[in-house]
């Protein structure tokens, strides 16, 4: 069985959630929320002082318009399966200032009892006034949930990596489920400042704190942590085997916080795995020639947008920023597929559907058909970029592409462990590749490209976006 293998060898674009319902017009009071929900603060004289232009200070019910959140928020469900922790670190916090939490429940089978597997929740982000209103309003797909921890529920549903259910390999393990609420890609250690377009509304500031809140929460599962229900949690400094995973926004802080926590955890010789999850544009190098000095200017105009307003620098992978960082190319250290082509060391594993396309496919207006072809050349070259690449990799990377038009899948049962797509003649599930990849073999299980609107021929999409 795989349980006993692994436990041998252990010896970081808008997610497609549960839509939230619409209650626009609402006008309610978030305090009043706060307090019937649940009270995820510690108050008290160390808590990180909030300035009076935060952006809940500023937007404060939006003029009637501010949508509630749902009972459960965006991507979460009921269910009693993982507990919530709220973070005692002071500067752990949220956009709006209170404190982050994630949520836990220890290993539930002796053989994974120091097995962890770690979550970064996605969820998008934004980047200008209007953006960042619309998503603290509630006026687009995602609400005040992804901005603050005052709607957290106590307990949630597991599903999909971290579903409590036999058939998720990972099951038995000790689960942690970072909660975002920072809207940076996990990658935020500061406050930015916006300025609407209109110049005629308030301006806000906002703590984009989302590398922080990782930093801090790695710390305290170090020192043992107690959920605010009273689970106990034993010392991540324990585990033999960590395996860190991310959805969207959660793959990028997957991404650059991969070989950080190997570093962390190295005086524990704890063994780091990563599992990445969409967010991936295609590779430089597999794209025609006339597109490549299109890809460096989207990417390096990306990274100087996003110096603005800021008073921090984005966190990126460590050693890609110690080579290029104060150079005409640190703006490498912010495109995704050439830091885990050339910078991340430590095994990882990464899905992409080949039909999710990404910013760069409509920065640049590349036709979807087309986008297929360079996703799936990306794809299956990416196992042997540890030829090329700038740091040595010291496992091949396994991928996983289906072409479903699906774009995340650790979070839900049905696209981890039941839609499949077809390898040398065997269907896999996501959870299949990332196993056979485990045990030592090359995993390239990647479907074909296919026409707009229709599904690969190698892919069984046996759900449908939003199911369990």
């Amino acid at each position: 069985m795989f349980a006993l293998i692994l436990v041998a060898c252990g010896t970081r674009s808008p997610d497609p959630g549960d839509a939230p319902t619409d209650t626009a017009g609402s006008g309610a009071d978030t305090a009043d929320t706060a307090a019937d929900t649940a009270d995820t603060t510690d108050t008290g004289p160390d808590d990180l002082p909030i300035p009076e232009d935060n952006v809940a200070n500023v937007l404060g019910d939006c003029e009637g318009s501010f949508r509630e959140p749902d009972e459960y928020p965006n991507q979460l469900s009921a269910g009693d399966e993982l507990e919530r922790y709220t973070l005692h670190t002071p500067e752990a916090v949220c956009n709006d200032g209170s404190r982050a939490v994630m949520y836990v429940r220890p290993s539930t089978d002796p053989e994974f009892a120091n097995v962890w597997s770690i979550h970064l929740q996605g969820g998008g982000g934004c980047s200008s006034w209007e953006e960042c209103a619309a998503r603290y309003c509630g006026l687009a797909y995602y609400d005040a949930s992804k901005m603050s921890s005052a709607y957290a529920p106590l307990e949630i549903g597991g599903h999909g990596i971290f579903a409590e259910d036999d058939a998720n390999v990972l099951s038995g393990a000790n689960q942690v489920f970072f909660y975002y609420c920072s809207s940076d890609g996990w990658n935020g250690q500061g406050t930015v400042a916006y300025t609407p377009d209109d110049g005629t509304s308030a301006p806000y500031t906002m703590f984009e704190h989302g590398h922080t809140i990782v930093t801090s929460g790695i710390a305290e599962l170090q020192a043992g942590v107690t959920a605010d229900g009273g689970t106990t949690m034993p010392s991540l400094d324990d585990a033999e085997m960590v395996v860190l995973n991310g959805t969207s926004a959660g793959a990028t802080g997957v991404r650059s916080h991969l070989d950080w926590l190997s570093t962390t955890l190295a005086p524990s010789h704890t063994k780091v795995l990563g599992i990445i999850d969409a967010a991936n544009d295609p590779a430089r190098d597999v794209l025609p020639e006339a597109l490549k000095p299109q890809w460096d200017q989207v990417y390096s105009q990306l990274w100087t947008f996003n110096q603005q307003g800021r008073d921090f620098r984005p966190w990126t992978d460590e050693s890609c920023w110690t080579i290029n960082g104060g150079g005409e190319n640190e703006w490498l250290c912010g495109a995704d597929s050439y830091v885990i082509r050339n910078h991340v060391t430590t095994p990882f594993f990464l899905r992409q559907d080949l039909s999710d396309t990404t910013g760069l496919a409509e920065v640049i207006g590349i036709p979807l058909e087309e986008y297929q072809v360079y996703t799936h050349d990306s794809l299956v070259t990416l196992p042997d970029a540890g030829a090329t690449s700038v740091e040595p990799m010291t496992v091949a990377p396994g991928v996983y592409g289906p072409n479903c038009a699906q774009h995340v899948a650790l979070e839900t049962d049905d696209w981890w462990r039941v839609a499949t797509v077809e390898y040398d003649g065997v269907a896999y599930t996501f959870q299949d590749a990332v196993i056979r990849w485990y045990q030592g073999n090359p995993v390239a299980v990647v479907d074909l490209p296919a026409a707009a609107g229709e599904h690969g021929a190698k892919s069984d999409c046996a759900a449908v976006d939003g199911e369990r």
